[in-house]
């Protein structure tokens, strides 16, 4: 498929879903964000139902454990972005 075709595929989808969720797909597909590419996967899977993605029954689902809303299986609590928005990617030095 070309650039033009892929493009073209793209925006017909981001016109087709609710006004709410562009901005997530948009960073989505710009590919700036892995975050907002699983979010606005699941969103799209759940029929943009924030409530759907948070109660997810899919558990074979590769990205189940990741999904957006979800709480956490013990605590009950909403899962928490790291302080800075991304991973904590340091390796601990040998013998430290």
């Amino acid at each position: 498929m070309t650039t033009d075709g892929i493009a073209g595929l793209r925006l017909a989808r981001l016109k087709s879903m609710p006004e709410l969720y562009r901005k997530t797909y948009q960073r989505a597909i710009d590919g700036t964000s892995k975050a907002a590419a699983l979010k606005a996967k699941c969103q799209d899977c759940c029929n943009w139902q924030r409530k759907e993605v948070e109660h997810c029954a899919a558990a074979d689902c590769p990205l189940w454990p990741y999904r957006p809303y979800a709480k956490h299986p013990t605590t009950g609590k909403r899962r928490r972005k790291p302080p800075s928005g991304k991973a904590d990617n340091r390796q601990t030095p040998p013998g430290g």
